[in-house]
């Protein structure tokens, strides 16, 4: 009966919810204070306030007969109200403690009438995404999740399932003339509003605009009951430049770059930069804005065939000024990784995305490009760890591809149905069929069942019949098979001319092409092939480009050498290959059934060197399998 008094009056006045538990507790207090008073004084209904005599000078028919009776009632008053902070307040407080922390942040809606100021109110979004993906006690989706449902008419809780988080944020505003009125309300899964707050204000400096920022998110998290650090709090309130023409002119910026993300139009990048650099003209010192142009000259970087290094000096360069402002932004640490991986500076990418974490718990692009150092490392444990973190909070078009990512490293640790499940889950989301028949092809390769590979492999032909990675597949399955005549007629079709197979996803399967030609004796244009492959190999292992593939070219090497009768050469690849942390799953499916090594497969030290690549393959996969298990997820 008090809860729901204190709700009725809470809701009308918009009070915060905390205010219902410390009202229930006055009233709780002062019903306890009224309980002892009439017990002391012997307060009765009959006559008030009953003064009393020393116990010898009272007769007993002058002892009040309704005494007893209203202290049995008292007690058992009591004890009633006992009963209701038990049933009602431990229940309310069980609810929250158990709903999960995890939010997504919807675009804000503009409702103003100059579509030039939207970018404001989107950079609100942005802002306060930022902040609420601070709190490490949160799981806030990216951005990217949420902008599918841009002025889409789907429900909260259609949002919420898909999405899978457990409350919505939402707003809708203006921002003119230096005035910001925004309505921002928290919904839970079920559809109901948990607050709603009218931000009507007249904005004399940016600290106004950071006040409402991080208030919202402070708002959110005292919801959630996800807990905020001093440290963290700091963060969030902290003012990143006093010049509000640069804070607009960044926020601009900002929707330009997040516009070239969505439609990669080249018109978007240049508005851009050119924001970043007026920006940095109204305030010299703003580290966001130089953490946005090193941005933009990180994707210039990758604009062309090959990784143009001048622009990835310009970008580096930019971070690091940005970090003589502001050594504790996470945008900046996130896109210095960037620059450092695409640069090959590993270990410095690590250290940069480690610092962004720490940052920005939240940072699902962080996760994912640490994962490609681990994996390059030979953890796989540690790249599965980080890539299911970056997928549990990006739901957007990234989605997809996070998974089929997922299942391959599943692959080759060994987990074929785990694998197949991840692949059968990006499929649903992207119907992408032409990949979705490539990695099952490449699954049922795993397997051993070739005949089923070679199914897929002949559907996904059917879907592009241009694709001459499918038909070099197609090609080299049909070789482990032995059916050699079979492949030459994808051969005379297809690769009929050595000096016309280019491309770098070829460059891992001319051995395969010349072992068919060889088979049917056509041996100079086999040895063609063979030569061409080797170049291949040697140029990957000269170029460094990682170790996935590193590997990968010490083992073709060793098959050509081994299939030229060059045993010594043969070995010394093998060698090098089976240094590496882990074997891949593939390659032990592949290793025991290549016709390549024949001519070495009975002698001892191969069978030596074929244990050892199992070995080392079996202990990674029960590293793998054991992190699965601690975790739950086998």
């Amino acid at each position: 009966m008090l809860l729901e008094l204190i709700d009725m009056v809470s809701e009308p006045f918009n009070l915060p919810v905390w205010s219902m538990k410390v009202g229930f507790f006055i009233l709780l207090a002062g019903l306890i204070i009224a309980f002892i008073t009439s017990w002391l004084y012997d307060i009765r209904r009959e006559g008030g306030i009953v003064k009393t005599e020393p116990i010898d000078k009272v007769k007993e028919e002058d002892i009040p007969k309704s005494s007893n009776s209203w202290k049995i009632a008292s007690y058992i008053s009591f004890v009633v109200i006992l009963g209701l902070i038990v049933l009602n307040v431990i229940p309310r407080t069980a609810v929250k403690v158990i709903r999960d922390k995890s939010i997504a942040v919807l675009p804000f809606d503009y409702d103003g009438p100059a579509s030039e100021n939207a970018s404001y109110i989107s950079g609100y979004c942005t802002a306060v995404h930022s902040n609420l993906c601070k709190i490490k006690d949160l799981r806030v989706l990216a951005l990217q999740s949420t902008e599918q449902y841009r002025n889409q008419p789907e429900s909260i809780p259609e949002i919420a399932k898909n999405l899978g988080v457990g409350y919505v944020l939402s707003a809708r505003g203006q921002i003119i003339n230096n005035r910001v009125r925004l309505t921002v309300n928290l919904t839970d899964a079920s559809d109901k509003i948990i607050w709603s707050r009218p931000y009507d204000r007249q904005i004399e400096a940016v600290a106004d605009h950071i006040d409402i920022q991080s208030e919202i998110a402070q708002l959110v998290a005292v919801e959630l009951q996800a807990t905020i650090t001093p440290v963290i709090k700091k963060r969030i309130e902290k003012t990143p430049t006093t010049n509000q023409t640069a804070y607009y002119l960044n926020l601009q910026a900002k929707e330009e770059i997040w516009n070239y993300t969505e439609n990669f139009d080249s018109i978007n990048l240049m508005n851009a930069e050119n924001l970043f650099r007026k920006a940095l003209e109204y305030d010299p010192g703003y580290a966001a804005a130089y953490t946005g142009l090193a941005m933009v000259y990180n994707i210039k970087s990758l604009q062309g065939e090959v990784i143009n290094n001048n622009y990835l000096d310009s970008a580096l360069s930019f971070s690091d000024t940005a970090l003589l402002y502001d050594n504790q932004l996470a945008e900046n640490y996130a896109i210095r990784g960037v620059i450092s991986y695409n640069s090959g500076n590993k270990k410095i990418a690590l250290e940069a995305f480690n610092k962004a974490i720490e940052l920005n718990p939240n940072d699902w692009e962080a996760y994912a490009y640490r994962h490609y150092y681990f994996f390059d490392n030979g953890d796989l444990a540690a790249a599965i760890e980080n890539l299911i973190k970056s997928a549990q909070l990006n739901r957007g078009t990234m989605y997809p591809l996070l998974l089929e990512r997922l299942g391959y490293l599943y692959g080759i640790a060994g987990f074929k149905d785990k694998a197949g499940y991840y692949i059968h889950e990006a499929y649903i989301l992207d119907n992408d069929s032409l990949d979705f028949y490539k990695n099952m092809a490449w699954i049922e390769a795993l397997k051993g069942n070739y005949s089923n590979t070679l199914d897929h492999l002949k559907t996904a032909h059917a879907i592009d019949t241009g694709d001459l990675v499918t038909i070099a597949d197609i090609v080299s399955v049909y070789g482990l098979m032995g059916k050699n005549e079979e492949a030459l007629d994808w051969c005379s079709k297809y690769f009929s001319d050595p000096e016309l197979v280019e491309g770098f996803f070829l460059q891992s399967r001319l051995h395969r092409i010349g072992l068919i030609y060889w088979e049917n004796g056509y041996t100079q244009i086999a040895d063609v092939f063979f030569t061409k492959q080797i170049e291949s190999s040697n140029r990957i292992l000269d170029s460094d480009i990682d170790q996935e593939n590193l590997q990968l070219a010490y083992y073709n090497l060793a098959s050509v050498y081994a299939f030229k009768d060059e045993k010594d050469k043969a070995y010394e690849n093998l060698t090098k290959f089976k240094a590496k942390r882990y074997i891949p799953a593939n390659i032990v499916a592949l290793i025991n059934a290549d016709p390549l090594f024949n001519n070495i497969r009975d002698e001892p030290e191969f069978q030596r060197i074929v244990r050892d690549i199992e070995a080392k393959y079996q202990a990674e996969h029960e590293r793998v399998r054991q992190w699965l298990v601690d975790n739950d997820m086998l």
